[in-house]
């Protein structure tokens, strides 16, 4: 039973007692006895009036702490699911996200769809109702068609073709992406007496929240494009210099040692080979880009000589890492092309280190390193030229990857050298992204 609070009672009370009273005057018809009456009737006015004013005020802190709640819940569902709608909604992502709703709001079970059929479903029912499987309701179909929230109170509406289904009740919240329907939120319930007006509310809040972190995502897929164009046109404009750089050196070695030529075409070879097999996957390992890295240094060796030192100081336990391809290759060529001293050993020396969050990787030379004026502008889109470009796009890319607080940094002294350091998240962040905006 329902208890009903002091004040309540109290006006309760007062009105029962003025209604007897009333009703006492009316059989004595006593004059002293009014006036009691009205004294009493007076005071009591006073304390409904009391009453009805703390009501009120409770009844407004009430709603006040309910929407409280209410953004607190959206909140930590943004905070959670962020790191995941980066990458776009697909299998993957969509129970991830349909966990961590059904986590934070009162619903017995989270679905996620597109306009054909279920990405993921969490929570009660989940022995029937599976990702992949097409969508069965009538509402749902109803709500992408008209892209209008769509609240069920009937197991019949649910359309589950399963008798033991416990579900009774859902709402339907269509995702937008530029006025038409592209997803659907559900949120359901084994009573309809759960689906209240704050559980609507709350599903309209957290369905915007999906829409806004989608169109993110789709802003960051088509710049990481834009970055990807970008390096590849400039690798094209850098390889020609570089192809006959090494065909020249090929050329040279033909007459005096044949079997240099020879090993060098080879090189040459391997490393176009690596740069093809590599350039359509998001991420490899960084052994498979360390081993692209040896070959373009053996490669630019025949050209250097002794006046280049390389040394790969990388752990094993670091070669697994995942990067994305051809993150080191240019940060070492833009060593070669920019740090040599005359008469000096150009030096680069790679090597990684690791926190509980971070994985990264540091290449360091000592070479010419870079002026206190242009150090600022380096990692600048659009700034420098030839592979300072190449140093901003990668910058770029590995933020659009992993986010803004990942990328390059750098370090320099004029005439000592250069630090660049590759910050990138650990093995456990990097499992976060299922789906990286590649294609």
């Amino acid at each position: 039973m329902k208890k009903i609070p002091f004040c309540e009672k109290l006006i309760y009370t007062t009105l029962i007692l003025a209604t007897l009273s009333l009703g006492v005057f009316y059989l004595l018809e006593n004059t002293t006895y009014l006036i009691l009456v009205a004294l009493f009737l007076v005071l009591s006015l006073g304390l409904i009036v009391e009453c009805i004013a703390n009501l009120k005020l409770r009844v407004l802190k009430e709603s006040e702490k309910a929407r409280e709640d209410q953004a607190y819940q959206i909140l930590n569902i943004a905070r959670a699911t962020l790191p995941h709608l980066r990458q776009g909604l697909d299998f993957g992502t969509a129970s991830i996200v349909a966990e961590t709703i059904l986590n934070y709001s009162k619903a017995d079970a989270v679905a996620i769809t597109d306009t054909k059929k279920v990405l993921g479903f969490k929570g009660v029912g989940t022995d029937h109702h599976y990702p992949g499987q097409k969508i069965q309701t009538a509402a749902t179909r109803e709500a992408i068609r008209k892209c209008q929230t769509k609240a069920i109170f009937k197991r019949e509406e649910i359309g589950c073709p399963e008798n033991s289904c416990p579900l009774r009740a859902a709402i339907i919240v269509p995702l937008q992406n530029n006025g038409r329907c592209i997803a659907t939120l559900k949120l359901y319930y084994t009573d309809f007496k759960k689906l209240t007006n704050a559980e609507i509310a709350l599903a309209e809040g957290i369905a915007h929240l999906l829409e806004i972190q989608l169109e993110l995502s789709e802003i960051s897929r088509l710049e990481y494009l834009a970055c990807e164009a970008e390096l590849k046109a400039l690798q094209s404009q850098i390889n020609p210099h570089f192809f006959f750089n090494v065909l020249n050196t090929a050329v040279a070695y033909c007459r005096i040692d044949p079997q240099e030529a020879r090993r060098i075409l080879l090189d040459f070879s391997n490393f176009f080979r690596s740069t093809i097999e590599h350039g359509n996957e998001p991420l490899i390992t960084l052994d498979s880009e360390l081993a692209l890295v040896e070959n373009y240094i053996e490669l630019e060796s025949s050209r250097f000589g002794d006046n280049l030192i390389f040394n790969n100081l990388v752990s094993d336990a670091a070669r697994t890492w995942k990067i994305p391809p051809f993150t080191i290759q240019p940060v070492v060529e833009n060593a070669l092309k920019h740090a040599f001293i005359p008469g000096k050993k150009l030096v680069i020396n790679i090597k990684d280190y690791s926190t509980p969050d971070l994985n990264i990787i540091e290449i360091e030379d000592n070479g010419r390193g870079i002026s206190k004026d242009l150090l600022p502008t380096v990692l600048l889109k659009g700034k420098g030229d030839g592979l300072g470009v190449g140093l901003s796009l990668v910058h770029e890319r590995l933020k659009l990857l992993f986010g803004e607080e990942y990328g390059l940094s750098v370090e320099s002294s004029e005439g000592k050298g250069t630090k660049i350091r590759i910050i990138m998240p650990s093995k456990t962040n990097l499992s976060l992204i299922s789906r990286l905006p590649l294609k």
